[in-house]
């Protein structure tokens, strides 16, 4: 580098160290004028402040805090957030409550958990709540703000797992209760409840015109508490584990006066109800929340009725119970409801319960839903025999019977029986019935077995031979069915049908293929079914 270009550096060099240091030298004057310009300009610090997310307000001193917090309506407290994270995991009780006391005008108020830690910071969220409550109070301010309390899980980084953790943290039971209990008028809705929120029904809110609830998990007895002070709800969201529970919910509100709506007037929707398998208990519990819905004002109100069942026996059991879920429809749900009976299992559907009694003459749409779906569940049809088919006449079924069974679809139905009801044993020379009902069914595509073991069961079983398809795996019969009634149900099996096996009381006798009836095949069976007869 030449003399003359370093010299030019060097001059450069002090002119920039000359500039720099006056502007350290102004920088303080200006910075005074500044701070007197936002000083003698009213409003401009709450204007500024207003904008900065509440956590971060909360660190700044009372005089930036007091004016400012009632111009928000939303608080989120966050734990995604590291920094954000800390400060609510750090902050006093004693100080949440005074920041809360000043969120007098707080509509929603949002606690975002990691997701394996939903407790996390609940004594800050309920602390929030109820200090704006509080301060409401105390600023003499009538009705309420806040309509929205929202809890949700978050998925949070492993390494950032490590850092969760609120070391003073109450749990929610020692938490001291603001007296008298918080009023929240004017919340409408709380989501995102799990079992380990069930504390929050035990604070005592009162929440007149709270209308929607989502849980998960949570048992009659908190959810009961929880919304038992609501004289407006429309939906609940999560289900019970047993239908008597939803009963309980209900019966913890109070019971309309004369000539009032009730509280339950408004109710849209509730969890699935689920009677579980035993028939007489569903029932019980289905005729109970019916009372406890129309004692409180639900009448025709509802918009939709789920039902669900699990591992059920389709027989005559269950006219009563569909008797009184069609109660509960006509008397609390709109004609228009939507209605949605799910079966979680169906052990096997018995046909004789078209010649019940108690089978209705006109069925309700609710009464062929329930009776649709469970026929597309099951894996097994049964026709069982009782002393019912030898009393009644079952070669003619009711117009409704035959309407309903032509509906039926049994696409998963693999096994197909015939046999006597437990304990009945069929008179000698009594005659074999014929349910002509099975004429009316589908076909069963799937279906490849097919057993008869009952000594008046040939008419049945011919009748459900037919509706076997083209190959039929496994043919049985028990000693309880003569040579002449085999040979009948054997034929009944049809020209275009293959068996692969035939059994008779487990001593099996294979053709592979066999074909009914040509001649020689029909011949040379008749032979072995009068041989073991």
């Amino acid at each position: 580098m030449s003399d003359t270009a370093a010299a030019g550096d060097d001059g450069r060099q002090a002119t920039s160290a000359a500039a720099a240091s006056d502007e350290d030298q102004r920088r303080p004057e200006r910075e005074r004028k500044l701070r007197q310009t936002i000083a003698d300009t009213p409003g401009l610090v709450n204007c500024i402040t207003a904008f900065l997310p509440l956590y971060l307000l909360g660190l700044l001193s009372t005089t930036a805090w007091d004016p400012t917090a009632p111009t928000h309506s939303h608080l989120t407290i966050d734990s995604t957030n590291s920094n954000e994270r800390s400060v609510w995991q750090r902050v006093p009780l004693a100080l949440g409550t005074q920041w809360a006391n000043k969120l007098t005008r707080l509509t929603t108020i949002t606690l975002r958990y990691p997701v394996g830690a939903a407790l996390w910071c609940i004594d800050v969220f309920i602390t929030v709540i109820e200090g704006h409550v509080a301060g409401r109070r105390a600023a003499n301010m009538n009705g309420g703000t806040l309509r929205t309390i929202t809890l949700e899980g978050v998925r949070l980084a492993e390494r950032e797992m490590s850092t969760v953790g609120r070391p003073q943290q109450l749990p929610p039971d020692q938490i001291p209760p603001l007296v008298p209990p918080p009023s929240l008028d004017a919340l409408t809705t709380i989501t995102g409840l799990l079992d380990d929120h069930h504390d929050l029904a035990d604070r005592g809110w009162r929440m007149p015109s709270l209308e929607t609830v989502e849980h998960h998990r949570w048992g009659a007895d908190k959810l009961g508490r929880l919304i038992c002070s609501s004289e407006s709800l429309q939906l609940i969201c999560g289900d019970l584990p047993a239908a008597e529970e939803w009963a309980s919910v209900f019966e913890r509100m109070p019971e309309a006066a004369a000539g009032q709506r009730g509280p339950l007037a408004g109710l849209r929707s509730i969890g699935t109800i689920d009677l579980g398998f035993d028939a007489d208990r569903a029932r019980a519990a289905v005729d109970r929340l019916q009372v406890a819905l129309t004692s409180r004002g639900c009448r025709r109100s509802l918009t939709q009725l789920v039902v669900s069942m699990s591992d059920w026996i389709i027989d005559s059991r269950v006219l009563p119970l569909l008797q009184s879920l069609d109660s509960l429809h006509n008397t609390c749900c709109r004609p228009e409801a939507e209605v949605a009976v799910e079966y979680l299992d169906a052990y096997f559907f018995d046909l004789s319960f078209f010649y019940s009694d108690d089978f209705p003459t006109n069925p309700s749409p609710l009464f062929k839903t329930a009776i649709q779906a469970a026929a597309r569940k099951v894996d097994e049809v049964r026709y069982v025999i009782s002393q019912h088919d030898l009393t009644h006449p079952v070669d003619s079924p009711s117009q409704a019977a035959i309407d309903l069974a032509k509906t039926l679809t049994f696409d998963k139905v693999e096994d197909v029986w015939v046999n006597d009801a437990d304990g009945f044993i069929p008179p000698p020379n009594a005659p074999s019935p014929q349910p002509t009902i099975i004429t009316h069914l589908q076909q069963f595509p799937r279906a490849t077995c097919l057993e008869v073991n009952s000594g008046v069961g040939s008419a049945a079983g011919r009748l459900m031979a037919e509706k076997m398809p083209r190959v039929v795996e496994w043919l049985e019969f028990n000693s309880a069915v003569s040579g002449e009634d085999r040979r009948a149900v054997l034929e009944a099996v049809g020209a275009r049908r293959e068996v692969d096996t035939v059994e008779v009381d487990e001593c099996p006798m294979v053709w592979r293929p066999l074909r009914l009836p040509s001649s020689s095949a029909t011949a040379s069976h008749q032979s072995w079914v009068a041989s073991e007869a």
